[in-house]
């Protein structure tokens, strides 16, 4: 197969309620997206929208400039019965778009479900969690590595608990996903996937996606745990995509990985702005994308509106600037890492 050397882009995507990001772009700005992802070096763009009638029209122009093209509808806290009634509709149009585009066209059912469709992430039990966490993907992580050394919890009915709970993501994340994928394939029938987070246990046998992908944000303290994640699932015998990696672009991001733009506000010193923070991090997720043999990737991502002053803790390999997209340093390494990959 040829390799996925990919950049996902967000259009009107709704990461809070009625203020969706970039939003109504015309065709010539979206052109100017995809003509910069081609020439990082790039051969497909993973769409992320929120908005099934301009995912559809930004697939058509990124297809137009020969790009291959990962739709990536993402409907963001709505429950599981509008995300399905929208997945079917993005899906039927979807369809007549395949008919042209057969190979260079990919539909992706979901991306982190457990955080991007509301209802699925189980309410904690008030055993397991006696501290204050910002929200349940951190209890997640805490209750992963707490199991990794059950010592540490000393209370076998905490562990019991703390392995309930997780068991049950996993249930109704495959359960969900078996129905977002039927619906899907309902009415799409070319290559589909799932864009899995880290701390999600797909059922990958159960699926029969085309391909196995996951969103693996390589850190300084990460990099062992996210190559034998890799390893694992390489194992499954399918193409393995990671759907998304990258970093923010302040002194010491590279330590928080996919965490890092949310840590900003976090941490209480100032933080210095740098480029090649972002950098280290492209070519260090290569390194290991080179080890364990991937068959493509999708860096995270081309821009990303500005949180705070400047670009300080935006993943953007681009920044807007005066109303232009500029290529920052991530950029240029992208593009010499593509080279090589």
């Amino acid at each position: 197969m040829t390799k996925v050397k990919g950049i996902n882009d967000e259009i009107s995507i709704n990461y809070f309620p009625d203020r969706p990001e970039r939003a109504n772009l015309t065709a010539k700005q979206l052109s100017t997206d995809f003509k910069l992802i081609k020439e990082a070096g790039a051969n497909a763009v993973r769409i992320h929208c929120s908005d099934s009638k301009q995912l559809i029209r930004a697939t058509k122009v990124a297809l137009d400039n020969s790009l291959y093209v990962w739709m990536s509808p993402r409907f963001i806290n709505d429950n599981e019965k509008s995300t399905l009634k929208k997945l079917r509709i993005v899906a039927k149009d979807a369809e007549k778009l395949r008919k042209g585009f057969d190979e260079k066209l990919v539909f992706v059912v979901g991306n982190e479900f457990t955080l991007d469709t509301a209802g699925l992430l189980p309410q904690l039990p008030i055993k397991i969690h006696p501290w204050r966490a910002d929200n349940c993907i951190s209890f997640i992580f805490q209750i992963k590595s707490l199991l990794y050394n059950k010592q540490a919890l000393g209370n076998v009915s905490i562990i019991n608990e703390a392995e309930k709970y997780l068991h049950s993501i996993d249930v109704k994340l495959n359960s969900f996903l078996k129905q977002a994928t039927s619906t899907v394939r309902d009415q799409f029938k070319g290559k589909v996937t799932y864009c899995a987070a880290m701390w999600e246990n797909v059922d990958w046998r159960s699926f029969n996606f085309d391909y196995i992908c996951s969103n693996e944000y390589i850190s300084a303290k990460n990099q062992e745990i996210c190559k034998n994640h890799l390893l694992e699932l390489k194992k499954f015998g399918k193409p393995l995509i990671v759907s998304e990696f990258g970093c923010c672009t302040y002194e010491g991001a590279f330590e928080y990985g996919g965490g890092a733009a949310g840590m900003y506000f976090r941490i209480k010193k100032k933080l210095k702005y740098s480029q090649d923070e972002q950098v280290k991090a492209i070519k260090e997720s290569f390194r290991i994308f080179r080890e364990v043999g991937v068959d493509g990737c999708f860096c995270y991502v081309l821009v990303k509106p500005f949180l705070v002053k400047f670009d300080i803790n935006s993943f953007g390999i681009t920044k807007n600037y005066k109303n232009k997209l500029e290529p920052k340093k991530g950029f240029s390494e992208l593009k010499k890492q593509f080279k090589n990959f």
